[in-house]
């Protein structure tokens, strides 16, 4: 058996990763292409609603020209749960639990309760849950638990740990969710 010369490996090598740069290319466009074309359906179907618009407001018999109406910038901020729902999730599954929990565990059990987590980004899920719970930690709902290193900073290895706080200094502790959403 005979030894691959150095010169020829680096060729080979540098070939595999052109490949598979090139592989990972095509699929990006190919992706975008498809956007590209789902977009362009949305726009043509909303420039027909436009034009049925249009045509209907000239109708009218109060004059108006309908291209002078300034176009409104739609609302991109959409929230993950409707208004108070993750707090309520949280504390309901830290409730059953009774102890200290990782944000992980957390939005895992959260997951099972609500099927809005499967339409959204892991990421946006996440951070959504860590800013809540930051909230409910500084109102005085949750206690929050974090292993500092030697230097009193978090080594960003460990979790942050949550649970309720006490009933003497959380009335909140206990309540049902009915009464959490009065």
């Amino acid at each position: 058996m005979w030894r691959t010369p150095s010169s020829l490996k680096w060729l080979i090598n540098k070939r595999s990763r052109f490949s598979g740069a090139l592989v990972k290319l095509e699929k990006t466009r190919d992706e975008l292409v498809s956007k590209i074309q789902e977009l362009e359906n949305k726009a043509s179907a909303i420039r027909s609603k436009l034009a049925a618009l249009d045509e209907t407001i000239r109708l009218h018999e109060i004059v108006i020209e309908p291209t002078d109406i300034r176009p409104v910038k739609p609302q991109s901020n959409t929230y993950l749960v409707p208004f108070g729902q993750l707090g309520r999730s949280i504390l309901k599954v830290l409730r059953e639990h009774d102890g200290w929990m990782t944000t992980n565990e957390i939005i895992r059990r959260i997951s099972h309760l609500s099927e809005h987590f499967q339409v959204w980004d892991a990421e946006y899920v996440r951070r959504s849950v860590r800013c809540r719970l930051r909230q409910l930690a500084t109102k005085g709902i949750l206690e929050r638990k974090v292993d500092a290193s030697d230097r009193g900073r978090h080594d960003g290895v460990t979790q942050t740990l949550w649970r309720l706080s006490t009933v003497a200094a959380n009335p909140w502790c206990y309540q049902t969710d009915s009464d959490l959403s009065t």
